[in-house]
């Protein structure tokens, strides 16, 4: 099942199915209700256990909802994996320097521009 729209993420996760797409799902959205969303969103998938393929070109939302990253280049193949583990999200300056990380491998993208690299 692949998703783009927040309504649609919820009524995914309603059927229970056992794995969810989502294709910049948070995109269209202002930060202020982004930011809110992929709070809810990423607590709401921890909580019922789905695994969630997330596509996103918006950093913000990698740190904040993903257990793994995986940056990709041209043709397809990983450029950087990161891991997130649940004391990380606490510290600011770690989440700064992955955050530049992230940006390197992508071209220096500015996080909150949201547009691809």
């Amino acid at each position: 099942m692949i998703l783009n729209r927040p309504k649609a993420e919820a009524r995914a996760l309603a059927v229970d199915p056992e794995l969810v797409l989502l294709d910049e799902s948070f995109s269209q959205l202002d930060h202020v209700t982004s930011k809110v969303l992929r709070a809810d969103f990423a607590q709401i998938v921890r909580e019922v256990g789905k695994t969630c393929v997330f596509v996103t070109h918006c950093i913000d939302d990698g740190l904040e909802i993903a257990d793994r990253i995986l940056i990709f280049s041209a043709p397809a193949r990983v450029c950087l994996e990161l891991r997130m583990d649940a004391g990380l999200r606490g510290d600011e300056a770690r989440m700064a320097e992955l955050h530049e990380r992230i940006a390197q491998a992508i071209g220096g993208e500015d996080a909150d521009a949201g547009a691809p690299a």
